[in-house]
């Protein structure tokens, strides 16, 4: 037996680390979920347009509400917005892990419960754009970015990538939260 304990120590000690590990990252995040569901518009952070028809989204009491943009007096008549520039509103569903995308129509019969990036029950949400890192490897361009929200909560926080944001990094605003 103790002729074999270096060998021992050298086969159990390595996974005892890797186990170490992977509880000081997953356990902090264990039971970080919000109570309620977010609502986010993306592309919004406009004040005024070149394009016809455009819009930004804004919570007036509970309500979330449309503010047509005026088009800028000097610019020409270029048409309607392309798919890229448009306002969209979503709902993200933590239990499901997904977001959804809805319409003004159906953003109507919403009510937001707190406006703002701060839920009821205390949560923070942030959206977010990560990068990954990949090392040695970006030189050759391995750099990608992740994107997100970054929900936290005394202390702990937990990513949530979120790729149908991904074009909308600048102009993506947490409306408020709404009941599940």
């Amino acid at each position: 037996m103790r002729k074999n304990l270096p060998v021992i120590v050298a086969i159990v000690l390595p996974i005892l680390v890797v186990v170490g590990v992977l509880i000081s990252i997953y356990l902090p995040t264990v039971g970080l979920q919000p109570g309620y569901n977010l609502v986010i518009a993306s592309n919004n952070d406009k004040a005024w347009s070149y394009y016809d028809e455009e819009a930004r989204y804004v919570v007036v009491g509970q309500k979330i509400q449309r503010l047509d943009l005026k088009k800028q007096e000097n610019s020409k008549n270029i048409g309607p917005a392309p798919e890229s520039q448009i306002s969209r509103l979503y709902i993200y569903d933590f239990d499901k892990e997904q977001i959804q995308e809805i319409t003004y129509e159906e953003a109507q019969n919403l009510s937001i419960i707190k406006a703002g990036n701060v839920s009821p029950d205390g949560y923070r949400a942030i959206y977010s754009q990560g990068g990954n890192n990949l090392g040695i490897f970006e030189i050759f361009g391995g750099y990608s970015r992740d994107y997100g929200l970054v929900i936290s909560k005394n202390g702990k926080s937990i990513f949530k990538k979120i790729d149908e944001l991904w074009n909308n990094y600048y102009g993506t605003e947490i409306l408020g939260w709404i009941n599940k």
